[in-house]
């Protein structure tokens, strides 16, 4: 990390998002402090939000070094340019105390300034959120969850060009497979969310596509939003423009051979809540306790989890779950997205079953062209 590795940026133009011009070398490791590592990574290039200062900002993951390699740290460089070609170090972002020894993924989310940031309920009179997403490697504790690599944000107060603090650490998904996400902003100033729905380096999942040349997937592209006082995520609207025929239910309801499906279960309000998705994967709320669970109920190396396990999450009060399934995926949001989970599973048939007294729910297949 200290000598002999590469941490070049590059620029690569396109006029149509299609056709990329050749690579551009605009910094080398002798552009970066002293006090990192060989270790940085994953540009994110912003237009400069705050007044005076650069037109563009980039962003990007870095390991300083520590006393010894065991206290290296995670942090954030950050470089302005006016012409995205000459960039210049202005400042480090890094909390207060050590989470890992690596960022990666870094960006900075403002929601609640623009209109389609906001989500229902929001108060005008509230300040914008700013958060700082990171993927954190090395990080231990109960904030990094159970996942080998951990991704999350935490509150940002202050200027990238100056002083400047973070709050606690939030994961973005208590699912399984959850990774490096990345956002940007729709033309209508949405903010959409995109991660990896896969775990690398973690030898205890088994997921059977492999046999197949191929595994891992990008989640569904999320709306990220916030109610003035957390960071909430949801599908995107335009997943609606894939549903079938609904199927409702009161308390229970129950569908066969479905592999795509989007799923709203509203207005929970007994002592337990349960979906299950393939007759084992069961999603589960208890309200005596106050937690979501997903959990296989064969977790063996063969089965249709890989040897995925349990997740857990406090939810206080329960109100509704959006599920959203693919052949080889599901998606979890709780209370319009306060929690998500995310994992990957390989049935070899596909059924919902849902059992949530005095709930409403709706069922729609998707019905997703191959090309579009």
């Amino acid at each position: 990390m200290l000598d002999g590795r590469e941490s070049n940026t590059v620029l690569v133009e396109s006029d149509d998002g299609g056709v990329f011009g050749s690579k551009r070398l605009v910094m080398t490791v002798d552009d970066y402090p002293a006090s990192v590592t060989c270790h940085v990574r994953d540009p994110r290039v912003l237009a400069n939000p705050g007044e005076g200062g650069p037109a563009f900002l980039m962003l990007l993951g870095a390991r300083a070094k520590g006393a010894d390699r065991d206290r290296d740290r995670g942090e954030v460089l950050v470089y302005g340019s006016d012409d995205l070609v000459h960039w210049a170090f202005a400042n480090t972002v890094a909390s207060e105390r050590p989470l890992g020894y690596m960022w990666e993924c870094p960006d900075l989310l403002v929601l609640g300034a623009a209109e389609a940031t906001r989500a229902p309920g929001f108060d005008p009179a509230a300040p914008p959120l700013a958060v700082l997403s990171v993927s954190p490697q090395g990080m231990e504790g109960p904030a990094a969850g159970a996942n080998v690599y951990p991704s999350g944000h935490m509150p940002f107060s202050g200027s990238l060009l100056g002083p400047c603090s973070l709050g606690e650490f939030t994961l973005w998904d208590a699912g399984f497979d959850f990774y490096a996400p990345q956002t940007f902003e729709a033309e209508d100033g949405r903010r959409i969310l995109i991660g990896w729905m896969g775990m690398a380096d973690c030898p205890d999942h088994a997921n059977s596509t492999v046999d197949h040349g191929w595994q891992h997937c990008f989640t569904l592209p999320r709306e990220v939003v916030t109610d003035g006082r957390t960071v909430l995520q949801r599908p995107v609207v335009e997943l609606a423009g894939f549903r079938g025929p609904v199927l409702e239910g009161e308390g229970s309801l129950r569908a066969e051979g479905l592999p795509a499906f989007d799923l709203e279960v509203s207005g929970i309000r007994g002592p337990r809540c349960a979906v299950t998705l393939a007759g084992g994967l069961d999603v589960t709320y208890n309200a005596a306790v106050g937690e979501v669970a997903m959990a296989f109920r064969d977790r063996s190396r063969g089965s249709m989890g890989g040897a995925r396990g349990e997740r857990r999450v406090a939810v206080p009060a329960l109100r509704s779950f959006h599920v959203v399934g693919d052949a080889s995926l599901v998606e979890v949001f709780c209370n319009g997205g306060e929690q998500v989970f995310s994992t990957r599973y390989y049935p070899s048939s596909y059924s919902v079953a849902v059992e949530a007294p005095g709930a409403r729910s709706r069922l729609w297949p998707l019905e997703v062209p191959l090309t579009l």
